[in-house]
This record gives structure tokens, C-alpha cells and sequence, in this order.
């Protein structure tokens, strides 16, 4: 699953990032490695962007920025 597929109040397990870009490391810098534990907890109005809370803080992602990070199910 990706975590832009991720319900509201649905949480799961970072397993990897689908890019190899200089996103993949801006993402690995606010905390999104595998093994991290992420929960979703809003959205926009019009539904993009998403917010996560992981670590502790609240991160914000565009939908197309979450749908490179692929999730297991704890």
C-alpha cells in the first residue's frame, strides 16, 4: 500500500521509498525510513495535501509525494 492510499487514522509501517531522487532523501530527512511507524490524521479541504503525524511532529505531503513511500500493515 502507499501512504497517499492511507485511510484517516490509519496507521502503518514505512518499508521503502519508490524514487531515488533527491525527494527519496527530503523524506528521508523528516523521519520517512523504513521501519518508522506513521499515522494519518487530516487532509486538505480538496483533499491534497495529506497530513502524517511521525516522530512526534506533524509532516505535510502532497498526495504525489506520498504515493512514492510504500507501507506494510504492523
Amino acid at each position: 500500500m502507499k501512504l497517499s492510499e492511507l485511510e484517516k487514522g490509519g496507521e502503518a509501517i514505512i518499508s521503502r521509498i519508490e524514487d531515488e531522487s533527491l525527494l527519496a532523501l527530503r523524506l528521508m530527512e523528516f523521519g520517512l525510513v523504513p521501519g518508522m511507524k506513521i499515522k494519518r490524521v487530516g487532509k486538505a479541504p480538496l483533499g491534497d495535501p495529506l497530513e502524517f503525524q511521525i516522530l512526534g511532529f506533524r509532516l505535510t505531503l502532497r498526495k504525489q509525494d506520498a504515493s512514492k513511500v510504500i507501507l506494510e500493515r504492523p
